[in-house]
């Protein structure tokens, strides 16, 4: 089995065990550092996007265009239905 194959079977374990609030110390240390760092950016390439959650926190921080991609079809399916602003594309 591929790596890509593998997170390919793995993305419905990362989007319910790390997204939308479910993993305290990425909500409380990996998202505000990336609002921080991105502070101020009007254009965003989120790689690796997953299920797009960052690239969400980069709209909702200002950024006028976001980008995620991923190598995944099943992280970029949930991210676009979770959609938010970001466009989303699957790339490796």
């Amino acid at each position: 089995m591929s790596d890509f194959e593998l997170w390919e079977a793995s993305s419905t374990w990362w989007q319910d065990a790390f997204t939308d609030g479910v993993d305290p110390e990425y909500t409380e240390q990996i998202q505000p550092m990336f609002r921080q760092h991105i502070a101020g950016a009007r254009r965003v390439l989120d790689i690796g996007t997953g299920e797009g959650q960052l690239s969400r926190d980069a709209i909702d921080a200002g950024a006028g265009l976001v980008v995620g991609l991923d190598p995944v079809w099943g992280q970029v399916e949930v991210a676009q239905k979770r959609g938010g602003g970001p466009s989303y594309m699957m790339a490796n």
